[in-house]
């Protein structure tokens, strides 16, 4: 608690200079779901000098959403509280960059440190099952200062495929092809299941979107459209780059998709998948 009100004197300190004022009301959120390439649009976003973006902080099993629990247990501190710290107050900004750098030594990469003075916009990313859990949809319907960026996959079925097997291979990303040459079996019963829950908070999400984007600036973007070429993904990049009015870079993140070949060609029962869906309304994600 004590740290908190730490956080806030430092806070109205920062304040009191009216252009880094400015400053803290470049805000942007990347809404999105999982295996939507969102890490790379945040590595991408994070390679710039003038964007912060703290990555995934509602999820149960992030770092700062583990520290702040007692708060939240206790009723000390809501989520929207929460949320605001995290994009006005400069002592988060700065255990951030800590974090960062500790992160970037340990894995003996160059660090990429930036003041808070210096930086234009500062985000996160989230998906929109936390958004819903944690009920936060007037957080973001409500204020004018937030920039979302939509990044959705049209295909459910491709979407939840990878997920199901970046399970199974235990990595999320890699800067290398670490799927080469495996094979994979899918629970088609669990797939239906998924399949179905997954429709129905995309039809959600979508909704969501829809709103956000009559009232807050809105950028969309889908998956296939991003990735589907380099060309198409240094459009984008430079068009997300202006849309937070910041200057562009060419330097893109090296991560890459998990699972990049066929699916046909690495999970052993897709025939028995393509039967299982012929004739339903999840037919439409196989072509």
């Amino acid at each position: 608690m004590f740290s908190i009100l730490a956080h806030e004197i430092s806070e109205k300190k920062y304040l009191t200079t009216k252009s880094r004022k400015s400053k803290l009301h470049k805000r942007h959120f990347i809404l999105t779901s999982g295996r939507c390439g969102s890490n790379y649009l945040a590595n991408t976003l994070n390679l710039n000098a003038e964007v912060v973006n703290y990555g995934e902080v509602l999820g149960h099993w992030t770092l700062l959403k583990k520290i702040h629990k007692p708060l939240f247990s206790l009723g000390g501190l809501s989520k929207e509280r929460y949320l605001d710290m995290l994009y006005k107050q400069s002592t988060y900004f700065y255990l951030a960059q800590c974090y960062s750098a500790y992160s970037h030594l340990r894995k003996k990469q160059p660090v990429n440190w930036k003041s808070r003075y210096n930086t234009k916009s500062v985000g996160i990313k989230d998906f929109f099952v936390n958004v819903k859990q944690d009920n936060l949809y007037n957080y973001f319907l409500d204020s004018k200062e937030i920039s979302i960026i939509h990044l959705k996959r049209s295909n459910i079925l491709k979407r939840l495929i990878s997920a199901m097997l970046m399970h199974q291979a235990g990595v999320v990303s890699t800067t290398e092809n670490s799927t080469e040459n495996k094979s994979f079996e899918i629970d088609i019963d669990q797939l239906l299941a998924k399949l179905k829950r997954d429709y129905e908070l995309n039809e959600e999400e979508n909704a969501f979107a829809a709103k956000l984007s009559k009232k807050q600036p809105f950028y969309q973007l889908s998956y296939e459209d991003y990735f589907s070429s380099p060309e198409s993904t240094s459009k984008h990049n430079s068009q997300i780059f202006d849309f937070l009015g910041v200057e562009s870079t060419q330097i893109k993140s090296k991560h890459r998709k998990v699972l990049s070949q066929n699916l046909a060609d690495i999970i052993t029962n897709y025939d028995d998948i393509e039967r299982a869906l012929k004739a339903t309304k999840f037919e439409q994600y196989l072509y």
